[in-house]
């Protein structure tokens, strides 16, 4: 594991945490009304396999956030690099 998933992972702590915003915590909110919804129409075969579903979706979404917190790390170190030239 390099340095930056490290951070990323919060082994290294050189960050404050990140605070949930207003926007963030509405959208979520509707996420989990929907999925009441969603849920209350499934038969238990199709509730294990949205499971699973949602279960590699959350999977995926870590893998793309961490790259993204890697590449903006890189972006942000050519910045610093370019502005003292």
């Amino acid at each position: 594991m390099g340095i930056l998933e490290e951070m990323y992972y919060g082994k290294l702590e050189c960050q404050e945490r990140i605070r949930c915003n207003k926007e963030l915590v509405e959208a979520s909110k509707l996420c989990d009304r929907n999925m009441e919804k969603l849920l209350s129409t499934m038969t238990d075969e199709q509730k294990i396999l949205f499971e699973k579903f949602l279960d590699c979706n959350d999977e995926l979404h870590c893998i793309s956030e961490r790259e993204s917190f890697i590449q903006g790390f890189k972006f942000a170190t050519k910045l610093i690099i370019e502005s003292m030239n």
